[in-house]
């Protein structure tokens, strides 16, 4: 009773005493989110990409609930020349196993800005890690977006494309209440075939996940064209603002488009002859099309260079008008017709004649041989007239030789009785190679050659000693 009586009776020790009791709490309460004083605790160190917005104490949750604070912030320099952040988080005793999988989100609390850490598991099995021990940057997971960052997208410009984007909405539905009910009533049987696409492309082999990376992709490549492709919409805007004004001439038109349909299908068969006629008739142009188009310009020369000799053949051209008239008047003479048969049926006899004369002569120069063997037989002479020159060959010795009637070629005896005779020479006409036989033909002593010999002679005559 005493002691107490002496303890109650010390105001300013009682006094000292609540002080005391009330700044513990005060510390205690304020260390709260910390963790108690000299209470055990684990360490682990999360690197991340930027601070995100994190102060000291934020909360650290596992699965949703809470299981540390963040002691410690601070920046690092990374290998890479990067600079990120480093947070020390200070994690109750009893949390669930870390295994070294586990990854890394900065989270937002509230509306208000504030964040957490929130830690992922890893899978099950991996090592666990060690009080201290460090996540790398590349388990931290991006953050998620803020709302501020979520409202910045809509600045002034997009404001106002949304606001003139709601009048033309505006606009559009004004006046179509009905038939909006009635496109809402007939919704009904949409959304089964809806359900149906969306069974489908949920399957797993649909592919559905790699579209929004394609669709990104592509977004990356149209960006920079952006510029372009507005082009393209304010040419569109235009084109339909004159179609806009000339509505009234597209309704009749399209009012018309039955009839001249029906009337196109009743008269494109009938036209089927002409087209094959026609593709036929471009198929046998083209060729000469295209040799046009190669000798355009020399004909486009020729006709330079040659207005100026049309103008000068003027006066020709009058000079033989009479002539021409003579001709026209010798063209309708019956007379004239019954030549001009004859003179067909003369080429015609010839023609076979000529198909042979002219390669004799064109390729073995035979014409102008006999010509000049003609003159120079002719051509020496007296007072008393020309002389034919000749030389007597003795024929070979034996039966059937040359120098008389014989009952077979000659084959001998001896290598001189020995019939050589080519008879139809080649000449390089129809049917012939083009060579000259006569005369070229090589000498086999001893054995016989009748005809043409196997082999090319080739076509090499003699002019006046000049080979040709």
């Amino acid at each position: 009773m005493r002691a107490g009586r002496n303890l109650a009776g010390h105001p300013l020790l009682v006094g000292a005493i609540t002080v005391l009791v009330a700044v513990v709490g005060v510390v205690l309460a304020y260390q709260a989110h910390r963790g108690l004083p000299f209470a055990p605790v684990r360490e682990l160190r999360a690197e991340l990409p930027d601070a995100a917005n994190l102060v000291r104490g934020a909360e650290v949750r596992l699965g949703g609930s809470r299981v540390g604070s963040v002691e410690r912030l601070e920046a690092v320099q990374r290998a890479d020349g990067s600079v990120g952040a480093r947070a020390t988080l200070r994690l109750d005793p009893d949390t669930d196993r870390i295994t070294a999988g586990t990854t890394v989100v900065v989270r937002p609390r509230s509306l208000l800005g504030l964040k957490y850490v929130e830690l992922q598991p890893g899978r099950r099995g991996a090592p666990e890690l060690e009080d201290g021990a460090t996540l790398p940057v590349r388990q931290a997971r991006p953050q998620a977006v803020e709302l501020d960052e979520l409202l910045t997208v809509f600045d002034a410009r997009t404001r106002r494309a949304a606001t003139a984007s709601l009048r033309e909405a505006g606009t559009a539905l004004a006046g179509r209440g009905a038939a909006l009910n009635e496109a809402i009533e007939r919704a009904d049987g949409v959304l089964e075939p809806l359900q149906a696409v969306g069974d489908r492309l949920a399957a797993p082999g649909s592919g559905w996940r790699r579209l929004v990376p394609a669709l990104a992709a592509v977004a990356a490549e149209v960006a920079p064209r952006a510029e372009a492709q507005a082009g393209l919409l304010r040419g569109g805007a235009r084109t339909f603002t004159a179609v806009d004004r000339a509505s009234r001439a597209l309704d009749a038109a399209l009012a018309t488009g039955p009839q001249t349909i029906d009337a196109a299908a009743g008269a494109l068969p009938a036209q089927r002859p002409l087209l094959r006629e026609l593709t036929a008739l471009a198929g046998d142009v083209a060729p000469g099309a295209a040799a046009l188009r190669r000798t355009s310009g020399d004909l486009a020369a020729v006709a330079r260079e040659g207005a100026p000799g049309l103008r000068r053949s003027r006066p020709l051209w009058a000079a033989l008008l009479p002539t021409l008239r003579r001709l026209d008047r010798f063209a309708a003479d019956d007379r004239t017709s019954v030549g001009v048969r004859a003179l067909t049926a003369t080429a015609d006899a010839l023609a076979p004649l000529t198909a042979r004369l002219a390669p004799a002569q064109t390729t073995c120069n035979l014409v102008s041989l006999l010509l000049r063997n003609a003159a120079s037989l002719l051509g020496e002479g007296g007072a008393t007239g020309t002389w034919q020159r000749f030389i007597i060959i003795a024929a070979p010795q034996g039966p059937d030789n040359e120098g008389g009637a014989a009952a077979a070629p000659a084959d001998g005896p001896g290598a001189d009785n020995v019939l050589h005779a080519n008879p139809y020479p080649h000449t390089g006409g129809p049917g012939e190679p083009r060579e000259c036989e006569a005369g070229n033909e090589p000498y086999r002593p001893g054995a016989q050659a009748i005809g043409n010999p196997a082999g090319r002679q080739g076509s090499t005559e003699t002019v006046r000693g000049t080979a040709r």
